[in-house]
């Protein structure tokens, strides 16, 4: 089998401390059950799991993981171990490839443990062109046709009978990697019994459309009215009474006193006086 680089020190590693149960093998093309907590043995490179996108293990000899398959259908049981059986390219493999048409059986780990002796081949159930991480296996039974691998060889019965359920299911599996798939245009060899694949169609993808936008009418304007002008009542002018003026009292010089008289008279004490017409008279007092 191809190594990556990095691995084959690994491989060479486990090799010396895992092996392999012999056990009764299970069915063949028969999905694993799922797998309970605890550790599971993988008999070669698989994806990884436990979480999306996880990427791709290279170990190509027995290993433990803290995980089952997450794809179950993609795995074949063989003794206590699982045996990935798909294209590995959808799930980071990024290794050496070959382009292999059409079912056909997987070959066993390069591993010099005993391995148990299953009822029936495991075999790859993808139809049309597809990867694998291994060459084409060595033996009779394979046509190589520019480049891309065919089998030609027999269908035990116990894997034809199980192949059109494991078939389906492996197909709906991949459905959604169709783009990752190799394109070849090639003429299969005259002794393959199979069916020329033809790709479905692209996955129809329904957009929900959009929530109405409801846009809610815009507020009217508030105006405010200016405040009222205050109001400020003056407090009344006092009225001014301009009172009417005092009468003005004239005291005028005391009329003059006239006695008429005769002659010269005395005035008093001793004065004299003045007389009319001549005469004398007196002050009197």
């Amino acid at each position: 089998m191809r190594k990556t680089p990095g691995i084959l020190l690994t491989s060479a590693l486990l090799v010396g401390s895992l092996s392999l149960n012999a056990s009764q093998a299970a069915p063949p093309g028969q999905a694993p059950p799922p797998a309970a907590r605890g550790k599971s043995r993988f008999m070669g490179p698989h994806p990884l799991a436990g979480r999306a996108n996880a990427g791709y293990c290279y170990l190509d000899v027995p290993h433990s993981h803290n995980y089952g398959p997450d794809r179950p259908n993609l795995y074949q049981q063989v003794g206590d171990s699982y045996v990935f059986t798909g294209d590995p390219v959808p799930f980071g493999y990024e290794g050496q490839k070959t382009v292999f048409y059409g079912h056909h059986p997987v070959p066993p780990p390069a591993v010099s443990e005993p391995i148990p002796v299953a009822a029936a081949p495991t075999f790859c159930f993808l139809k049309g062109p597809h990867y694998h991480d291994y060459p084409q296996p060595n033996g009779p039974g394979y046509k190589v046709k520019d480049d891309v691998v065919f089998y030609v060889g027999p269908i035990p019965p116990p894997v034809a009978a199980v192949r059109p359920q494991i078939e389906q299911a492996t197909e709906v599996e991949y459905r959604p990697f169709v783009a990752l798939r190799p394109r070849v245009t090639v003429v299969p060899p005259p002794e393959w019994p199979g069916v020329v694949w033809v790709a479905p169609p692209a996955p129809t993808v329904v957009a929900a459309p959009a929530p109405p936008v409801v846009v809610a009418p815009a507020a009217p304007p508030v105006v405010v009215a200016p405040a009222a002008p205050a109001v400020v009542v003056a407090p009344p002018v006092p009225a001014v009474i301009v009172a009417p003026a005092h009468p003005t009292v004239v005291i005028g010089a005391p009329a003059p006193v006239i006695i008429r008289g005769h002659g010269k008279g005395k005035g008093w004490k001793g004065g004299r006086g003045w007389g009319h017409f001549g005469g004398k008279g007196h002050w009197k007092h």
